[in-house]
């Protein structure tokens, strides 16, 4: 009698701590407050405002074949850009239809180590440049392999170049282009920086994190300071052959988080992305990309969406960071990645939100200032830009 007794019991206990469990959790399930997810944007201090340039070099395999058909899709760019070979002159039409459009033209002339124009082909470029008065951004000759062993001779011939142009196109800003992975050895290769009105950067990746530019930028402004920098060619991977495997909507991330990172660095002037398919002329034994956004919709929506927010800059004053905020309660929290954007932060401990610890509170950072609304949370930060390396 006595162990039904104690059975009975236990039985008894345990239907109660069942039912006290679940109410329990029905009580914390209703007492989760209202979470809104948000944008998070910075505004520099130390910065100035400025309006960066955009555009997209087309190319034989573009899903547009002109810039004015481009134009007629999408007017938000401000440059033109088109490439040829060194020795040739630039087309006239083209500089008035950047007339017409009035867009500044960025023209890149290309040329390697084995095939060096002669000062006679030189001048007639330079001179075609200067056929119709308007300003040009000349991106002279941008290192490529074939001067790897060779930077004496490729810093000699492009000063030579410089010079004339410098005589017979004055209307002509001169860019001097290395790859980021070169950038590590820009004293080896750029000239003199009096002659460079800017230093351009190409950078082509598979869709994913973007250190390897944000490092470049960085080294190029600790070494040349007194040079501002433009990204003259941009090109995100979207299907490589190798495995024939497409990769859209991770290349649509990467190509969001890198116009947003670059609104971070203000000696950055603006992008050229270049509309790109390698897999044409590669070998097949050779894995190559496709870099084009003019034939995937969803890509070049995408860039259109990128490319506004990053060419207003001036007018917002604030830049979109890559990472999502949270609204609850009357308390606006940023995302933990915060912490790994190379932003200087400040905090003496830091508050996570209750129901979801991916989230911190904004004030537990000593921000100058911050604002908050329903759809975006709002940062002023004091930033040097020589030490912060955003990361995508």
């Amino acid at each position: 009698m006595k162990k039904i007794l104690l059975i009975l019991i236990i039985f008894s206990l345990s239907g109660c701590n069942t039912q006290e469990n679940e109410t329990s959790a029905v009580d914390i399930t209703m007492n989760v407050p209202s979470q809104t997810e948000c944008d998070v944007y910075i505004k520099t201090e130390s910065s100035k405002a400025f309006k960066p340039f955009t555009g997209i070099e087309l190319t034989q395999y573009s899903g547009y074949k002109t810039p004015l058909d481009l134009n007629r899709v999408f007017s938000g760019s401000n440059m033109y850009a088109v490439t040829l070979s060194a020795g040739r002159t630039v087309p006239i039409y083209f500089l008035l239809q950047c007339m017409t459009a009035a867009k500044t033209p960025f023209i890149t002339i290309n040329t390697d180590f084995e095939n060096l124009p002669g000062a006679f082909e030189l001048l007639e470029t330079a001179k075609s440049l200067s056929a119709v008065n308007t300003p040009v951004i000349v991106n002279l000759f941008p290192l490529n392999p074939s001067f790897y062993g060779h930077s004496e001779t490729y810093k000699e011939y492009w000063t030579t170049a410089a010079k004339i142009f410098g005589i017979y196109a004055p209307n002509a800003v001169l860019v001097c282009t290395l790859s980021t992975d070169d950038a590590p050895f820009e004293s080896e290769y750029l000239p003199d920086s009096e002659l460079i009105g800017y230093i351009g950067l190409s950078h082509y990746q598979y869709a994913g994190k973007a250190e390897l530019l944000y490092s470049a930028i960085n080294t190029l402004s600790r070494k040349r300071p007194e040079t501002p920098i433009i990204i003259s060619a941009l090109g995100i991977s979207h299907y490589n052959t190798k495995n024939h495997t497409y990769s859209l909507v991770e290349a649509c991330e990467t190509l969001e988080n890198i116009y947003s990172s670059l609104s971070l660095f203000p000696q950055v002037k603006g992008v050229i992305y270049s509309d790109r398919d390698l897999s044409f002329s590669a070998p097949r034994i050779v894995p190559s990309d496709d870099y084009r956004i003019t034939t995937e919709e969803t890509l070049f929506n995408k860039y259109i969406e990128s490319s506004s927010l990053y060419s207003s800059t001036e007018n917002s004053g604030y830049y979109k960071l890559p990472i999502k905020g949270l609204i609850s309660d009357g308390k606006a929290y940023v995302n933990g990645d915060i912490l790994e954007l190379g932003i200087p932060l400040s905090y003496n401990s830091l508050e996570r939100f209750q129901y979801n610890n991916d989230y911190i509170l904004l004030d537990s950072f000593k921000f100058p200032q911050t604002s908050f609304d329903e759809n975006s949370i709002y940062i002023t930060a004091d930033i040097e830009a020589d030490n912060f390396t955003p990361k995508s």
